[in-house]
């Protein structure tokens, strides 16, 4: 399942202001609104000096995929997964899923903060990768899946998506620290144009999927196409227009 995508289907609970939606873009709305909160307290609370410390080992860990788990099970009582609601009529949120975002956008800022992104050991990191994606591979062994309500199921994914989200987030951040930033002027490229990468992707994907809709190919063959040529075209596609007037300062 792809965790980031919005609802093809309208929810009860999701009018928005003129029958309209923000797209793929709810996340990047979602995230601003996030930095907005985070600036604001900030500017209220003026922060400490900066205190470096040692990143959290395996017990620390633990006791944060079990507080997830147990939040994230709490809210999908109420709000399964692919409800989404309108908050102020404007931005669309699946609360199913808050409380992953929400905490991992506070962790971020507190191992920016305490130093954690940089002294994280990478054989720490590649166990926790392990566990994540192991967990990841075995739901495509076994019916894990769960939307939400007060069933064992529910509880088990909860926690079985935690262990999930917590293994590639800690992994894959020290696996780009150590073998990919700044490694050469692609990595450079993709890190300048993500941003606009991610929102001028939609037409290129889509023009690539029409292209060869009525062609009699497997699955895979259609996928590995538009992947092989969409994601060059879509960072080619930013890098334009980010050296356009008027959108560079936005992009």
């Amino acid at each position: 399942r792809d965790l980031h995508s919005f609802p093809t289907r309208r929810s009860s609970d999701l009018t928005l202001l003129g029958q309209q939606h923000l797209g793929h873009l709810w996340y990047l709305a979602v995230l601003l609104t996030f930095a907005l909160v985070y600036a604001a307290v900030r500017d209220v609370a003026a922060p400490g000096p900066t205190r470096i410390t040692q990143p959290p080992r395996a017990a620390g860990i633990v006791a944060f995929i079990v507080a997830l788990a147990a939040a994230t099970f709490a809210v999908r009582i109420w709000f399964s997964i692919d409800r989404w609601v309108a908050v102020l009529g404007v931005l669309p949120v699946e609360p199913a899923h808050l409380p992953q975002y929400v905490s991992w956008f506070a962790l971020g800022a507190i191992a920016r903060r305490r130093g954690w992104l940089e002294s994280m050991p990478s054989r720490r990191a590649m166990t926790w990768l392990a566990f994540g994606a192991a967990a990841a591979a075995a739901c495509y062994v076994w019916p894990l899946w769960s939307g939400g309500g007060i069933t064992l199921a529910a509880l088990r994914w909860s926690a079985w998506e935690s262990v999930i989200c917590t293994g590639l987030c800690i992994g894959l951040v020290v696996v780009f620290r150590d073998h990919v930033a700044g490694s050469g002027w692609v990595a450079r490229f993709a890190a300048r144009n993500a941003f606009a990468t991610y929102i001028f992707h939609i037409p290129v994907v889509l023009g690539l999927q029409l292209v060869i809709v009525h062609a009699a190919w497997p699955a895979m063959a259609k996928f590995c196409f538009v992947g092989a040529l969409g994601v060059p075209l879509s960072f080619l596609l930013a890098a334009g227009a980010r050296r356009t007037p008027g959108l560079r300062a936005l992009l």
